[in-house]
């Protein structure tokens, strides 16, 4: 027993555990996800859309909802000065990668603090009513984990995830939550630096989110989705960094390329699942969490508008109008007696130029992204309105 007290005694014990313990202080303040993580990565970006969203002056009585899709497609100082004199300010709250579980952890953390909120613009997935398990996935966990711990795991668990223990520990040990992130800021201290400099150049006070992109589909003459691997996987020779056109402009980069090509590989691949015998399990499990979240928006007074995005012509049967069918089946029963409201948006960039308006397969880049905000606008004020009202 002696010897034992005596171990516990020891310094060189005591020391390290005392440093992870105030390690793991300085973690749970919130300094380091405030200042620290990884720009562009799915923790800093939820972290960032949310502080943004809380602290913009703007007087938002509408609030955007979803994935990267209407993150990056569209363009909120342009929709809002499209909707002038119809009451409706609009403001962004989609976030890269988030299913419903994020989405619902925003919209509590941003709503209180929108006094005037009156209408959600929600832009929903087809896709991942067919995607959705039991088994959260790692790039939610990251972000569902930004949020107060415990009502994280009480959501999680109404929505009938199964969390295991390494998901637990996850969620409320912060040195496990950026594990990688902080593994990569010592590897790299001053290109994280660099990143977050750039970052702070770039940020609006106003907006999570501003499309710049430039690139586009174009660049790799894709006819499917089969042509749009193959030509992403192998530039054309001697291009390097960079493609060029034959005039010389600078029309795709390493990044826009892998860009396309994973997300080719993605919808080549959900095509091909499709294919296979339907497993109504997991659609009722997906409607039944977006159930949950509508449930919570419309019994806080708010009118929800589910919008359909454009997506590319390569993927038009992942957008097809059998699951835009069973989109609105569902959706009715979950309004119930509530207003229905829906934009079919679809196919507002369908045409010879489709591939010029996409950054990769699923996401708009700046052209694109004005041609969708503006057919939002036109879409909106008429119906502005009934959603005021």
């Amino acid at each position: 027993m002696k010897s034992l007290l005596k171990h516990f005694q020891d310094a060189r014990l005591w020391i390290p555990l005392l440093f992870l313990l105030s390690f793991e202080l300085v973690l749970q303040s919130g300094v380091y996800a405030r200042y620290l993580l990884e720009p562009e990565s799915y923790a800093e970006n939820v972290s960032r859309v949310v502080r943004t969203v809380k602290e913009s002056p703007l007087p938002a009585n509408a609030l955007v909802i979803g994935t990267s899709v209407p993150y990056q497609g569209f363009l909120m100082p342009r929709l809002n000065a499209g909707l002038e004199n119809t009451g409706l300010v609009v403001q962004s709250a989609a976030c890269q990668g988030a299913m419903i579980e994020t989405q619902y952890s925003i919209f509590r953390a941003v709503a209180p603090e929108l006094p005037g909120l009156k209408v959600i613009l929600y832009v929903a997935d087809p896709a991942l009513a067919w995607k959705t398990r039991y088994y959260i996935e790692k790039s939610n966990l990251s972000m569902v984990a930004q949020f107060p711990r415990w009502e994280t795991v009480q959501l999680l668990e109404d929505m009938r995830y199964e969390l295991r223990p390494q998901d637990q520990a996850y969620i409320w040990v912060r040195s496990l939550t950026y594990q990688q992130d902080i593994r990569n800021f010592v590897l790299s201290p001053l290109n994280r630096i660099k990143r977050i400099g750039n970052r702070l150049d770039h940020m609006t006070h106003l907006y999570p989110y501003e499309n710049e992109h430039q690139f586009s589909m174009a660049a790799f003459e894709a006819t499917d989705l089969r042509r749009c691997i193959e030509n992403a996987s192998q530039p054309s020779e001697g291009s390097g960094e960079f493609i060029y056109d034959q005039v010389g402009h600078k029309i795709s980069d390493r990044h826009h390329r892998n860009s396309v090509l994973q997300t080719c590989v993605m919808a080549d691949l959900e095509i091909y699942l499709d294919s296979l015998p339907p497993r109504t399990q997991w659609r009722d499990l997906y409607f039944e969490r977006l159930g949950m979240l509508f449930d919570e928006m419309h019994a806080r007074g708010y009118r929800i508008v589910t919008i359909f995005p454009p997506y590319s012509n390569l993927i038009d049967p992942l957008n097809d109008d059998e699951r835009i069918s069973e989109w609105r089946t569902r959706l009715r029963e979950i309004y119930g007696e509530n207003p229905y409201y829906e934009l079919d948006m679809r196919r507002v960039l369908d045409g010879p130029d489709n591939a010029s308006y996409y950054y990769d397969i699923l996401h708009l880049n700046a052209a694109g992204a004005a041609r969708w905000t503006d057919a939002l606008i036109g879409r909106l004020r008429p119906l502005a309105p009934a959603l005021m009202n």
